[in-house]
Protein backbone atom coordinates (compact mmCIF):
# COMPACT_ATOMS: atom_id res chain seq x y z
CA UNK A 1 0.00 0.00 0.00
CA UNK A 2 1.69 3.34 -1.10
CA UNK A 3 -0.83 5.63 -1.74
CA UNK A 4 -3.86 6.15 0.39
CA UNK A 5 -6.48 7.75 -2.23
CA UNK A 6 -10.09 8.71 -2.46
CA UNK A 7 -12.43 7.62 -5.15
CA UNK A 8 -10.32 9.18 -7.85
CA UNK A 9 -13.36 8.95 -10.49
CA UNK A 10 -15.42 11.46 -7.94
CA UNK A 11 -12.23 13.59 -6.30
CA UNK A 12 -9.20 13.57 -7.58
CA UNK A 13 -7.27 13.67 -4.27
CA UNK A 14 -4.05 11.77 -3.58
CA UNK A 15 -3.24 12.15 0.23
CA UNK A 16 0.60 11.33 1.36
CA UNK A 17 1.45 10.88 5.20
CA UNK A 18 4.37 8.73 6.84
CA UNK A 19 1.66 6.20 7.32
CA UNK A 20 0.79 5.82 3.79
CA UNK A 21 4.47 3.86 3.34
CA UNK A 22 4.42 2.02 6.10
CA UNK A 23 3.60 -1.93 4.57
CA UNK A 24 0.80 -3.79 6.47
CA UNK A 25 1.55 -7.64 4.79
CA UNK A 26 -0.53 -10.72 6.00
CA UNK A 27 1.65 -14.44 5.13
CA UNK A 28 4.25 -15.97 6.06
CA UNK A 29 6.83 -13.71 7.51
CA UNK A 30 9.69 -16.15 7.08
CA UNK A 31 9.32 -16.00 3.48
CA UNK A 32 10.30 -12.28 3.60
CA UNK A 33 12.80 -12.11 6.38
CA UNK A 34 15.34 -13.94 7.62
CA UNK A 35 16.19 -14.03 11.65
CA UNK A 36 19.90 -13.45 12.44
CA UNK A 37 20.03 -13.30 16.06
CA UNK A 38 17.76 -13.28 19.01
CA UNK A 39 18.53 -9.76 20.88
CA UNK A 40 15.61 -9.77 23.77
CA UNK A 41 13.00 -11.23 25.11
CA UNK A 42 10.33 -10.40 27.93
CA UNK A 43 6.81 -11.81 28.93
CA UNK A 44 5.21 -11.50 25.85
CA UNK A 45 7.36 -10.52 23.36
CA UNK A 46 10.75 -11.17 21.54
CA UNK A 47 12.92 -9.25 19.48
CA UNK A 48 15.25 -10.31 16.79
CA UNK A 49 17.66 -8.90 14.26
CA UNK A 50 16.13 -9.71 11.33
CA UNK A 51 17.40 -9.60 7.28
CA UNK A 52 14.97 -8.59 4.35
CA UNK A 53 16.20 -11.27 1.75
CA UNK A 54 15.47 -9.17 -1.13
CA UNK A 55 16.97 -5.82 0.02
CA UNK A 56 19.72 -7.29 3.05
CA UNK A 57 18.39 -4.36 4.83
CA UNK A 58 18.54 -5.13 8.56
CA UNK A 59 16.45 -4.76 11.33
CA UNK A 60 14.54 -5.22 14.61
CA UNK A 61 11.64 -6.85 14.40
CA UNK A 62 9.40 -7.30 17.63
CA UNK A 63 7.38 -10.74 17.58
CA UNK A 64 4.07 -11.16 19.54
CA UNK A 65 1.96 -13.56 20.56
CA UNK A 66 -2.16 -12.18 19.42
CA UNK A 67 -3.02 -14.33 21.89
CA UNK A 68 -0.95 -12.18 24.88
CA UNK A 69 -2.49 -8.75 23.38
CA UNK A 70 -5.09 -8.64 25.99
CA UNK A 71 -6.79 -5.46 24.44
CA UNK A 72 -6.28 -6.06 20.95
CA UNK A 73 -8.44 -2.45 19.71
CA UNK A 74 -6.46 -1.04 22.09
CA UNK A 75 -3.28 -2.49 20.77
CA UNK A 76 -4.09 -1.33 17.39
CA UNK A 77 -4.62 2.01 18.19
CA UNK A 78 -0.96 2.34 19.84
CA UNK A 79 0.47 1.02 16.47
CA UNK A 80 -1.47 3.72 14.28
CA UNK A 81 -0.11 6.07 16.52
CA UNK A 82 3.32 4.97 16.56
CA UNK A 83 3.02 4.71 12.16
CA UNK A 84 2.01 8.50 12.19
CA UNK A 85 4.93 9.10 14.33
CA UNK A 86 7.22 11.14 12.10
CA UNK A 87 10.85 12.50 13.74
CA UNK A 88 14.23 12.09 13.49
CA UNK A 89 14.49 10.98 17.36
CA UNK A 90 11.62 8.68 17.61
CA UNK A 91 11.93 5.27 16.65
CA UNK A 92 10.81 4.72 12.80
CA UNK A 93 8.27 1.70 12.49
CA UNK A 94 8.81 0.07 9.11
CA UNK A 95 6.76 -2.35 8.41
CA UNK A 96 3.45 -4.54 10.29
CA UNK A 97 3.51 -8.07 9.12
CA UNK A 98 0.76 -10.63 10.85
CA UNK A 99 -0.59 -13.87 10.61
CA UNK A 100 -3.01 -15.77 12.61
CA UNK A 101 -0.40 -16.26 15.26
CA UNK A 102 1.38 -13.81 16.04
CA UNK A 103 1.96 -9.68 14.77
CA UNK A 104 5.79 -9.09 13.86
CA UNK A 105 6.68 -5.02 14.36
CA UNK A 106 9.63 -4.43 11.81
CA UNK A 107 11.77 -1.09 13.20
CA UNK A 108 15.02 0.43 12.23
CA UNK A 109 17.43 -1.23 14.40
CA UNK A 110 19.29 0.26 16.73
CA UNK A 111 23.02 -0.64 18.07
CA UNK A 112 23.83 1.85 20.58
CA UNK A 113 22.00 0.62 23.61
CA UNK A 114 20.17 2.57 26.02
CA UNK A 115 21.18 5.72 27.67
CA UNK A 116 20.86 3.93 31.09
CA UNK A 117 23.85 1.49 29.98
CA UNK A 118 25.52 4.34 28.35
CA UNK A 119 25.53 6.48 32.02
CA UNK A 120 26.19 3.36 33.83
CA UNK A 121 29.05 2.71 31.74
CA UNK A 122 30.68 6.01 31.94
CA UNK A 123 30.39 5.84 35.93
CA UNK A 124 32.14 2.93 35.58
CA UNK A 125 34.78 2.95 33.59
CA UNK A 126 35.33 7.39 34.49
CA UNK A 127 33.57 7.56 37.58
CA UNK A 128 32.12 10.43 36.44
CA UNK A 129 28.22 11.43 34.53
CA UNK A 130 27.91 13.37 31.39
CA UNK A 131 29.55 16.55 31.37
CA UNK A 132 26.71 19.71 30.70
CA UNK A 133 27.78 19.64 26.79
CA UNK A 134 27.28 15.96 26.54
CA UNK A 135 23.98 16.08 28.41
CA UNK A 136 22.75 18.90 26.68
CA UNK A 137 23.23 17.60 22.95
CA UNK A 138 21.30 14.18 23.96
CA UNK A 139 18.52 16.06 26.51
CA UNK A 140 17.57 18.07 23.51
CA UNK A 141 16.85 15.62 21.26
CA UNK A 142 15.06 14.37 23.74
CA UNK A 143 12.92 17.10 24.00
CA UNK A 144 12.84 17.64 20.35
CA UNK A 145 10.35 14.61 19.93
CA UNK A 146 8.20 15.38 23.29
CA UNK A 147 7.93 18.34 21.65
CA UNK A 148 6.66 16.96 18.12
CA UNK A 149 4.48 14.43 20.44
CA UNK A 150 2.81 16.97 22.31
CA UNK A 151 1.80 18.69 19.10
CA UNK A 152 0.70 15.65 17.93
CA UNK A 153 -1.64 15.16 20.59
CA UNK A 154 1.06 11.76 21.86
CA UNK A 155 1.95 11.10 25.19
CA UNK A 156 4.62 9.20 26.15
CA UNK A 157 3.73 8.55 29.84
CA UNK A 158 6.87 6.45 30.29
CA UNK A 159 9.98 8.33 29.45
CA UNK A 160 12.97 7.18 31.43
CA UNK A 161 16.80 6.62 30.87
CA UNK A 162 15.93 2.51 29.51
CA UNK A 163 13.52 4.03 26.66
CA UNK A 164 15.96 6.39 24.47
CA UNK A 165 17.92 4.28 22.70
CA UNK A 166 21.07 5.07 20.56
CA UNK A 167 21.54 4.66 16.99
CA UNK A 168 24.76 3.48 17.14
CA UNK A 169 27.47 2.88 19.60
CA UNK A 170 29.68 6.26 18.64
CA UNK A 171 29.90 8.68 21.04
CA UNK A 172 27.94 12.01 19.28
CA UNK A 173 25.47 8.72 18.09
CA UNK A 174 21.74 9.92 17.46
CA UNK A 175 18.79 8.85 19.73
CA UNK A 176 15.44 7.53 19.62
CA UNK A 177 12.29 7.44 21.96
CA UNK A 178 10.81 3.81 21.95
CA UNK A 179 7.82 1.99 23.47
CA UNK A 180 5.29 4.27 22.67
CA UNK A 181 2.14 2.10 23.94
CA UNK A 182 3.99 -1.20 22.78
CA UNK A 183 5.52 -2.43 26.06
CA UNK A 184 3.65 -3.69 29.32
CA UNK A 185 4.30 -0.74 31.41
CA UNK A 186 3.27 2.26 28.14
CA UNK A 187 -0.07 2.49 28.01
CA UNK A 188 -0.71 5.54 25.54
CA UNK A 189 -4.03 6.74 24.21
CA UNK A 190 -6.14 5.42 27.16
CA UNK A 191 -10.44 5.55 26.84
CA UNK A 192 -10.34 8.11 28.99
CA UNK A 193 -7.96 10.21 27.30
CA UNK A 194 -10.14 13.65 26.09
CA UNK A 195 -8.06 16.12 23.85
CA UNK A 196 -9.19 20.14 24.31
CA UNK A 197 -7.70 22.37 21.45
CA UNK A 198 -8.07 25.40 22.47
CA UNK A 199 -6.03 28.29 19.90
CA UNK A 200 -2.94 26.58 19.13
CA UNK A 201 -2.64 25.25 22.75
CA UNK A 202 -3.41 21.18 23.48
CA UNK A 203 -3.98 19.84 26.79
CA UNK A 204 -4.92 16.39 27.03
CA UNK A 205 -6.36 15.32 30.66
CA UNK A 206 -5.57 11.82 31.56
CA UNK A 207 -6.61 9.74 34.98
CA UNK A 208 -4.98 6.48 34.84
CA UNK A 209 -1.91 5.70 36.83
CA UNK A 210 0.99 4.29 34.77
CA UNK A 211 4.61 5.37 34.69
CA UNK A 212 7.81 4.20 36.25
CA UNK A 213 8.32 4.81 39.82
CA UNK A 214 11.33 7.05 39.81
CA UNK A 215 9.95 9.06 37.20
CA UNK A 216 6.51 9.32 37.43
CA UNK A 217 4.87 13.15 38.11
CA UNK A 218 3.05 14.02 41.45
CA UNK A 219 0.33 14.60 39.76
CA UNK A 220 -0.20 11.18 37.73
CA UNK A 221 0.12 9.66 41.64
CA UNK A 222 -2.98 11.84 42.23
CA UNK A 223 -4.66 10.93 39.31
CA UNK A 224 -5.82 14.07 37.07
CA UNK A 225 -2.48 15.09 34.76
CA UNK A 226 -2.33 16.65 31.77
CA UNK A 227 0.94 16.23 29.28
CA UNK A 228 3.00 17.31 31.42
CA UNK A 229 3.94 15.16 33.05
CA UNK A 230 6.30 13.85 30.05
CA UNK A 231 8.19 17.32 31.25
CA UNK A 232 8.40 15.92 34.61
CA UNK A 233 9.69 12.85 33.56
CA UNK A 234 12.54 14.50 31.30
CA UNK A 235 13.49 16.72 33.90
CA UNK A 236 13.80 13.19 36.17
CA UNK A 237 16.35 11.94 32.82
CA UNK A 238 18.27 15.45 32.97
CA UNK A 239 18.64 15.36 36.65
CA UNK A 240 20.11 11.60 36.18
CA UNK A 241 22.19 12.85 33.41
CA UNK A 242 24.16 15.33 35.39
CA UNK A 243 24.63 13.73 39.03
CA UNK A 244 24.06 10.28 38.62
CA UNK A 245 21.11 9.59 41.13
CA UNK A 246 17.58 10.25 41.60
CA UNK A 247 16.03 13.19 43.08
CA UNK A 248 13.78 11.28 44.68
CA UNK A 249 14.54 8.23 46.39
CA UNK A 250 13.80 5.71 48.80
CA UNK A 251 13.68 2.39 49.40
CA UNK A 252 10.08 1.31 48.14
CA UNK A 253 7.59 2.81 45.80
CA UNK A 254 6.08 3.95 48.30
CA UNK A 255 9.18 5.92 50.10
CA UNK A 256 9.45 6.86 46.60
CA UNK A 257 6.01 7.70 45.64
CA UNK A 258 6.10 10.12 49.36
CA UNK A 259 9.43 12.07 47.95
CA UNK A 260 8.01 13.21 44.83
CA UNK A 261 4.60 14.03 46.50
CA UNK A 262 6.64 16.23 48.50
CA UNK A 263 8.42 17.72 45.11
CA UNK A 264 11.23 19.28 47.23
CA UNK A 265 13.93 18.84 44.40
CA UNK A 266 17.36 19.42 46.11
CA UNK A 267 20.64 20.25 44.27
CA UNK A 268 23.53 19.27 47.03
CA UNK A 269 26.82 20.53 46.80
CA UNK A 270 29.08 17.28 46.41
CA UNK A 271 26.86 16.19 43.50
CA UNK A 272 25.92 20.11 42.22
CA UNK A 273 28.69 22.07 42.82
CA UNK A 274 30.20 22.55 39.16
CA UNK A 275 27.00 21.98 37.27
CA UNK A 276 25.81 25.59 35.68
CA UNK A 277 23.09 27.91 37.56
CA UNK A 278 21.54 27.22 34.06
CA UNK A 279 21.05 23.51 34.38
CA UNK A 280 19.41 23.79 37.71
CA UNK A 281 16.90 26.63 36.79
CA UNK A 282 15.36 24.52 33.70
CA UNK A 283 15.16 21.22 36.37
CA UNK A 284 13.60 23.46 38.98
CA UNK A 285 11.29 24.62 36.09
CA UNK A 286 10.45 21.21 35.00
CA UNK A 287 10.13 19.58 38.93
CA UNK A 288 7.34 21.30 40.07
CA UNK A 289 4.14 21.87 40.43
CA UNK A 290 2.13 21.51 36.89
CA UNK A 291 0.80 24.29 37.02
CA UNK A 292 4.19 26.32 36.50
CA UNK A 293 6.33 23.43 35.14
CA UNK A 294 7.46 24.62 31.48
CA UNK A 295 5.88 23.02 28.37
CA UNK A 296 7.98 21.06 25.67
CA UNK A 297 8.52 24.28 23.71
CA UNK A 298 9.83 26.40 26.66
CA UNK A 299 12.49 23.93 27.63
CA UNK A 300 13.93 24.08 24.13
CA UNK A 301 14.13 27.64 24.33
CA UNK A 302 15.64 27.95 27.71
CA UNK A 303 19.28 28.93 27.67
CA UNK A 304 20.81 26.22 29.10
CA UNK A 305 20.14 24.62 25.52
Amino acid sequence: RILGYKDLKSNARISFSRTNFILQASGNFESKYLKIQELGSGAFSKVYRVENQMTKEVFACKELPINKIKDIEKFKKEINIMSKADHPNIIKLHEIYHNKTHLDLVMEECLGGTLFDRLLKKMEDEDETFTEKEAAKIFKQIMSAVCYCHNQGIVHRDLKLENVLFLNKTADSPIRIIDFGLSETALLAPKNLMAIITGDSKTINMTSSVGTPHYISPEVLRGKYTQKCDIWSAGIILYVLLSGSFPFDGNTNKEIYKAILNKKCEFPKEEWNNISNEAKDLISHMLCDEDRRYTAEMVLNHPWL
